[in-house]
C-alpha cells in the first residue's frame, strides 16, 4: 500500500507518494539524490537513512555544499 509524504526541496514542497514501510534512505533514492550528498530532516528533525516515514510526514531535502 502507498502512502502520501510530502517532500521540501529549497523552499518547493511537492506531496509523493511512497510503499509504506519506507525508509528516507528509499525515498532519496527514488527521487534520485545521493545520500552522501543531502542532510535529511523528518518532521524538522535531522534523522539517519533508516528512519521509517509514515503518512502525512515531511521530509526536507538539504544538499551539502563542499568544496575548497
Amino acid at each position: 500500500m502507498e502512502i502520501p509524504i510530502k517532500i521540501k526541496y529549497f523552499s518547493e514542497i511537492t506531496e509523493t507518494k511512497v510503499e509504506e514501510g519506507s525508509t528516507v534512505e528509499d525515498v532519496v533514492k527514488k527521487l534520485g539524490f545521493n545520500l552522501e550528498t543531502v542532510v535529511v530532516k523528518l518532521n524538522e528533525k535531522i534523522v539517519t537513512e533508516d528512519a521509517k516515514v509514515k503518512t502525512n510526514d515531511e521530509l526536507t531535502i538539504i544538499r551539502v555544499i563542499t568544496g575548497g
